[in-house]
C-alpha cells in the first residue's frame, strides 16, 4: 500500500485569543486556526456531511472533578473538530491526568502538536490508518475504519476542487477555443463530473 502524508500542515492556535464567557463563541477563531479542517480527522468543513462543534481537547467533566484552573473556555484546550470525531472522543481520557495526555499507547496527542501528523498515514484513496500504537488506538477510538469512505470522500473532493482552481486559473492564460484551452477544458469536464459523482455519493451518507 502507498503510503501518504496524513496532513501537510500543523495548525497552530493564536496566542492572544479573545475573551469569551462560551466556549463556543471561539469557533470562528478556531476555524481560521485550524485552516477549517477538523483538528482530528483532517476532514474540510467545506463539505457538509456533518457539523463542525468546538471540543475540549481535555474533557471538560474530567477537568472540573479534578478543579482543574483550565476553564471551559480556555483557548489552549479547544479543538475544531467534526462532530464525527466529538461524538466518538466524547468523554475518553484513559490517561487520567491533565498533564499527561497518554499512557501506554492509549490516549490523545493535541493536533496542534507536530507530533499528530505522525501518528497516521493515508493511503493514496485518503482513507487513514494509524502508523504508531497510539495512532491505531486513536483511529479506532475516532471510527476511522468505520468511517473511512467518507473520508475518503471529503479527501478526494477537498483534492478535486483544488485541482479545478488550478486548472481554470491556467486556462484562463490563454485564447478561448484555441487548442490548449480546449485541452484543459476537457480536463475540467472531467474533474466537474467526478467531483459531482463522488458529492451525491457523499450526500447519501447519514
Amino acid at each position: 500500500m502507498l503510503k501518504i502524508e496524513f496532513r501537510d500542515k500543523t495548525p497552530k492556535r493564536r496566542t492572544n485569543p479573545g475573551s469569551f464567557t462560551k466556549h463556543q463563541d471561539h469557533k470562528p477563531d478556531l476555524k481560521v486556526d485550524f485552516g477549517s479542517y477538523c483538528g482530528y480527522c483532517h476532514s474540510h468543513d467545506m463539505f457538509k456531511q456533518t457539523y463542525y462543534e468546538v471540543d475540549h481537547f481535555i474533557p471538560m467533566d474530567f477537568l472540573k472533578k479534578n478543579n482543574s484552573i483550565i476553564k471551559s473556555t480556555t483557548y489552549k484546550n479547544l479543538v475544531y473538530s467534526c462532530r464525527h470525531c466529538n461524538n466518538a472522543k466524547r468523554n475518553k481520557w484513559p490517561s487520567k491526568s491533565e498533564t499527561i495526555y497518554f499512557h501506554e499507547n492509549e490516549g490523545f496527542i493535541d493536533p496542534c502538536d507536530e507530533n499528530y501528523s505522525k501518528q497516521f498515514y493515508r493511503c493514496e484513496r485518503g482513507r487513514i490508518y494509524g502508523e504508531t500504537l497510539l495512532g491505531k488506538w486513536m483511529a479506532k477510538t475516532f471510527k476511522f475504519q468505520v468511517r473511512e469512505r467518507q473520508i475518503e470522500l471529503i479527501w478526494q473532493l477537498r483534492n478535486i476542487h483544488l485541482t479545478i482552481q488550478e486548472l481554470l486559473k491556467e486556462q484562463s492564460k490563454f485564447r478561448v477555443n484555441s487548442g490548449t484551452w480546449i485541452k484543459i477544458d476537457k480536463q475540467l469536464f472531467n474533474s466537474y463530473r467526478l467531483y459531482y459523482e463522488y458529492d451525491q455519493e457523499l450526500r447519501n451518507f447519514q
